[in-house]
């Protein structure tokens, strides 16, 4: 059973379902054998856990089908989870890989929310300036604000414009609170 089919069986979805086929297996000859996923949300069923961590095996290493249905499993589970789903997918940013790490942006500005604002705010300095477009468009959807970024400004604007991002978060989501 491929990773949309068992994922179904834990979120009970039926657009997750839609297309799924058994799959043969998964093509592991992206190096992935050093990526190690820790982080554990203990408010999740043990099942869901599980679902989320082989959906990201398959995301950081899977054959190129494995990759695109996890991906859309993400955006579409993503979006009903509440931000539970951040920290999963925030393991992979860390990857030089592109094709491990521009889904894991792709499905965190998707599917983020307020508890994503700061993996937005670090999209903001993303040399692909369609992330830095779309993280400045959620930012502003979540949080109703416009701090005068432009995406296509130059560098040193840009970086003025993310330093007032930054500011916003400490004062408006302090540590401790």
């Amino acid at each position: 059973m491929n990773t949309a089919a068992r994922l179904f069986l834990v979120s009970g979805s039926l657009i997750v379902l839609a297309g799924c086929v058994p799959s043969e297996g998964t093509n592991t000859k992206t190096t992935t054998s050093a990526l190690r996923f820790t982080y554990k949300d203990k408010t999740l069923t043990e099942e869901r856990h599980n679902a989320i961590m082989h959906a990201l095996t398959d995301l950081s290493g899977g054959n190129i089908t494995d990759r695109v249905r996890s991906e859309q499993y993400f955006n579409t589970a993503g979006l009903s989870m509440e931000g539970k789903l951040t920290p999963y997918i925030a393991q992979l940013l860390n990857q030089t890989n592109e094709e491990i790490r521009l889904p894991a942006i792709r499905i965190i500005i998707n599917t983020g929310g307020v508890e994503a604002i700061p993996y937005f705010i670090s999209f903001l300095e993303s040399g692909n300036p369609m992330i830095r477009h779309d993280a400045f468009e959620k930012l502003k959807l979540i949080t109703n604000i416009d701090l005068g970024y432009a995406y296509d400004d130059l560098p040193g604007q840009r970086a003025a414009a993310v330093e007032r991002w930054r500011e916003w978060y400490k004062t408006n989501f302090p540590v401790g609170k």
